[in-house]
């Protein structure tokens, strides 16, 4: 009776043990029973010592011609051949319109008539000038900047109304007159090769 019973068990066996097999087969395969392979890389890594060097005149080519007088000046540069234009017609010898330079890159060129333009980094201004009693007013985003007319031997400075005592000062710390083209006061382009006679005086620009 117990080998009867052994022998039922065998068959169970068997069973169980082909379903293990069936269940691990289908495990290696996609839905469609399609055997999924691991994915290879299709490029490989090569590392050059002396990697190809780039054309350079595709580098510097520009597919539009760019115009620009000064490289960092904005649109309000338009004003300004106007401006120089009448400057070259009235001559060195007009009391204040000229080119005058600043700080290191800082330039405001003005005229009667068409106005001034005034540039430093990163900023360009330009508007109308009016001319007072004893100042030029350079009207700038709805206000006023009051600049003396200053006179020294053939230079022509333009020095702010609010900077006028430092000036003075720096007359008698001997920084002016310079002769450096660049300085803290506004000179008249070329002037710093002129030399100075006397004091410096105030224009008194409008009678």
């Amino acid at each position: 009776m117990i080998r009867h019973k052994t022998t039922l068990w065998i068959p169970c066996l068997l069973g169980a043990l082909g379903l293990h097999l069936l269940v691990a087969s289908f495990a290696g395969r996609g839905s469609s029973g399609v055997e999924i392979e691991a994915e290879t890389a299709d490029f490989q890594l090569v590392l050059s010592a002396h990697p190809a060097e780039p054309d350079a005149d595709a580098i510097l080519a520009c597919p539009e011609p760019i115009v620009c007088a000064r490289p960092y000046f904005d649109l309000e540069g338009a004003l300004l051949p106007e401006v120089e234009d009448e400057i070259e017609r009235l001559g060195p010898l007009h009391a204040w319109a000229g080119d005058y330079l600043g700080a290191t890159l800082t330039r405001l060129s003005i005229a009667p008539v068409s106005g001034f333009w005034f540039a430093r980094p990163g900023r360009t201004l330009s508007g109308r000038v009016y001319v007072g009693p004893n100042t030029l007013d350079l009207q700038v985003h709805g206000r006023f900047e009051s600049y003396f007319a200053v006179h020294w031997g053939e230079r022509r400075y333009l020095v702010r109304d609010d900077d006028w005592r430092e000036f003075e000062s720096a007359i008698e710390r001997g920084e002016e007159p310079r002769r450096a083209a660049a300085g803290k006061f506004l000179l008249r382009e070329g002037d710093e090769r002129l030399a100075v006679e006397g004091t410096a005086l105030r224009l008194r620009t409008r009678p």
